[in-house]
């Protein structure tokens, strides 16, 4: 689908745009790239995540009109990790969906590790995916996948007392917080936002 759409079209993967210039009076668009590179064409179409707007990795000029600038402000970007454990078999009920974590009522730990789900059913292997949200979401932007791995496998054998948990085959973290090309996970609307 994607390259039928594509078809006749200058599309550039691994090209950083650092401006995009669409003078009002004159026709045509200048995009310029973080390497110098200007590229002239007769349109655009800007689709990059909510946050690489907010933080402003792309100028435009002129700036963006008000209605525009007060519409995406009317929106957030939120974080959700996620890390993958993948263990040699399933030593939880296999038969939940999802199970939580309780834990001391701590801003520290609030969103850390609060909810495991489970993959196996649909994976056809013994695979859990930990979530990580809110602040504890945006505080593994500087945690290692290691680290990560570490407290969630120590929340699964406090959850498992009598499981044995073993040390997971393999691992994998989201972390779309840490991503510059993302910044995070998902948008919202803010509360009170509205257009």
């Amino acid at each position: 689908v994607t390259s039928a759409l594509a078809k006749g079209l200058d599309i550039r993967l691994e090209t950083p745009v650092a401006r995009v210039e669409y003078p009002e009076k004159e026709q045509g668009v200048k995009v310029c790239t973080v390497n110098g590179q200007v590229i002239e064409c007769t349109s655009v179409v800007v689709t990059v995540p909510l946050a690489c707007l907010h933080k402003g990795d792309i100028a435009f000029g002129p700036p963006l009109p008000e209605w525009k600038m007060k519409g995406l402000g009317n929106l957030g970007q939120g974080n959700l990790t996620k890390v993958l454990l993948e263990f040699p078999s399933v030593f939880w009920s296999p038969d939940v969906d999802y199970f939580g974590v309780p834990r001391e009522a701590d801003a520290s730990t609030r969103g850390a590790g609060y909810l495991f789900w489970n993959l196996a059913p649909v994976c056809k292997a013994p695979i859990l995916a930990v979530l990580y949200a809110g602040q504890a979401a945006d505080q593994c932007v500087s945690r290692s996948e290691s680290e990560l791995v570490l407290e969630a496998v120590e929340l699964l054998r406090f959850t498992h007392p009598s499981a044995n948990v073993p040390s997971p085959l393999r691992t994998a973290c989201t972390n779309w917080g840490a991503d510059p090309w993302s910044r995070g996970a998902y948008s919202h609307v803010k509360v009170g936002g509205s257009g």
